[in-house]
C-alpha cells in the first residue's frame, strides 16, 4: 500500500507499506526502522527549528520536533528506540545562483544539521546518507525491509516513477494578475502531458479561495498581487493548507529580499519571469516552470 508523506508530514507504518515523499528539495526526508518489528516512518521535514519560524500551527514541519513525534508513535506502534536506525535525504540548495553554499539562508544545509543533531540527541544512529547538491530527489521508503529507493529530477526516470503513480496529472492553480501572464502561464504548463491546470486567479483573495476549495497539487504564484500580495498569500497558504508553492516572478524580486522572504515562509521554488520579445517569452520560461512543478 502507498502513502504519500506531504511537506510537513509524518507517516509510520508497519512492514507493507510504501511511505513516499516527492519533491525533496531544501526539505530533508527522513526514514527511520525498526528491523525487528518492521515498524517504519517518513517524516517531510521543511524548516530545521520551530522557534524560528513565523507559524509553529504545523510542528510536523521542523526537524526539532518532528523526529521526536515519529519516535514517539513507532514506540506506540510497537517499536523499540534501540532498534531504530535512521536514513536522511534531501537538503539541497536549489537556488545556488542567489543562496551562496555559506549563507545561512542556505535552508537545505541548515535542515541537514537539525537532523543530524535531533538524531544524536536521541541516540539513533544515521546509517545512510544522500543530502546536499543541487537537485531534487523523491523518496520511497518500504517497511517491508527498510530499503529506500531514491530518484533524482534529472535522472531519466520514467514520469510514472517521479510521481508515484498517485495521479494522472499534477494540478495546478496559476495565480498572477496579468491576464497575459496566466494565459502564458497556462500555455507553458500545459505543453507538458503531465500537468493541468485546473484554475487561474487574478489576486491574492481569490487565490486563497481557490486553494481552499480546489485543493491544488501545486500553485505558481507571483509576488507582486493585488488585494492580498504573494507573500502574505504565501504565509497563509502555508499555515491554513499547506501546498508546494513556485514563485514566478520578475528580476528585481528574484534577487532581492522578497526571494529570501518567500523561502523564509516556505516556497518550494523560483522561476524568473520572461523578458524580451512576446514571441520568445513561452520558451524561456516553459523549460524552468514545467521543472520546478514537477520537482514539487
Amino acid at each position: 500500500m502507498e502513502i504519500a508523506v506531504g511537506m510537513g508530514e509524518i507517516e509510520v507504518a508497519e512492514s507493507g507499506h510504501l511511505l513516499g515523499a516527492v519533491g525533496i528539495g531544501s526539505c530533508v526526508a527522513v526514514a527511520l526502522y525498526d528491523s525487528y518489528t518492521r515498524i517504519g516512518g517518513l517524516a517531510h521535514i521543511v524548516l530545521p527549528y520551530m522557534e524560528e519560524a513565523h507559524d509553529n500551527s504545523h510542528p510536523a514541519r521542523f526537524a526539532d520536533v518532528a523526529i521526536g513525534m515519529m519516535i514517539d508513535e513507532m514506540k506506540r506502534q510497537g517499536a523499540r528506540i534501540q532498534n531504530i536506525g535512521a536514513k536522511i535525504f534531501g537538503g539541497a540548495n536549489m537556488f545556488p545562483e542567489i543562496i551562496p553554499s555559506h549563507s545561512t539562508m542556505d535552508v537545505g544545509k541548515r535542515n541537514i544539521l537539525a537532523v543530524r543533531e535531533e538524531l544524536k540527541r536521541h541516540n539513533i544512529e544515521i546509517i545512510l546518507e544522500e543530502v546536499g547538491c543541487h537537485i531534487g530527489r523523491t523518496v520511497l521508503f518500504d517497511t517491508g525491509d527498510g530499503s529506500v529507493l531514491v530518484k533524482t529530477a534529472n535522472s531519466g526516470e520514467g514520469e510514472d516513477q517521479l510521481e508515484m503513480n498517485m495521479a494522472d496529472k499534477i494540478r495546478v492553480l496559476v495565480v498572477d494578475d496579468s491576464a497575459f501572464m496566466r494565459k502564458l502561464l497556462t500555455k507553458a504548463i500545459e505543453s507538458d502531458p503531465g500537468c493541468k491546470v485546473i484554475k487561474t486567479a487574478k489576486n491574492g483573495v481569490d487565490a486563497l479561495k481557490d486553494v481552499a476549495k480546489l485543493k491544488p497539487d501545486v500553485v505558481t504564484m507571483d509576488i507582486e498581487l493585488p488585494e492580498i500580495d504573494g507573500l502574505a498569500c504565501l504565509g497563509y497558504i502555508m499555515e491554513k493548507f499547506p501546498t508546494p508553492v513556485v514563485m514566478v516572478t520578475g528580476f528585481s524580486e528574484f534577487l532581492g529580499e522578497e526571494t529570501m522572504e518567500a523561502l523564509e515562509y516556505g516556497a518550494t521554488g523560483f522561476v524568473r519571469k520572461p523578458k524580451g520579445a512576446i514571441s520568445d517569452n513561452l520558451g524561456q520560461i516553459k523549460e524552468d516552470l514545467i521543472f520546478q512543478i514537477k520537482l514539487v
